[in-house]
């Protein structure tokens, strides 16, 4: 579940453009725990979630796998 999660962080990332370190730097992680997260060892928390929201990431998709309806595919 965690590599699938870390894989659409991957794809939503791509989406919009953004860097791995510029996706970090507008959630206020580190690259590091970035890494973690695309790589499936860890999961981002609500408070990040909600702030890949506000960055343009589809959540729902990332965390379902499922698009929201809301951006173009």
């Amino acid at each position: 579940m965690k590599v699938a999660i870390g894989r659409r962080l991957a794809l939503e990332s791509s989406r919009l453009g953004l860097t791995g370190t510029e996706a970090a730097a507008g959630i206020g992680c580190s690259r590091r725990t970035w890494c973690y997260y695309e790589a499936g060892q860890s999961c981002p928390d609500a408070v990040a979630l909600a702030r890949l929201d506000k960055l343009g990431f589809d959540v729902l998709y990332i965390i379902t796998g499922r698009r929201t309806g809301r951006i173009n595919q």
